[in-house]
């Protein structure tokens, strides 16, 4: 496996990852009859198998990246699931949440120099 093709395996199961939080998180936010409702949705049911297909994913993107890149690249996440909340969720982005995601940016930045 090439490097690249490492790199794209990788960033999409992060971006999986991060669909998989927005569909349990709209699961949390939808009301239900039963307490087993809450747990065996669609929402839910759809969230785990999106981890489990992003793990997945993340295990053959190992065989193209260095294990050094991962954590960088891990950390586009968080952008992900902020510009997911912002776009889906009408969350406000407060301005500590700019200055972390700014952060992570920098921080990215600064270690793949």
């Amino acid at each position: 496996m090439t490097p690249k093709t490492g790199l794209l395996l990788y960033l999409l199961g992060v971006f999986l990852a991060a669909v998989g939080q927005l569909l349990l998180k709209a699961s949390a936010n939808l009301p239900h009859k039963h307490v087993w409702a809450e747990y065996l949705n669609r929402f839910v049911l759809g969230g785990y198998g999106l981890m489990l297909l992003s793990s997945l994913l993340t295990v053959f993107a190992y065989r193209g990246i260095a294990l050094s890149v991962a954590p960088l690249l891990s950390a586009s996440s968080y952008l992900f699931i902020g510009l997911f909340g912002v776009l889906l969720f009408h969350e406000r982005l407060s301005l500590k949440k700019q200055i972390g995601y700014g952060l992570i940016i920098f921080g990215i930045c600064l270690a793949a120099l």
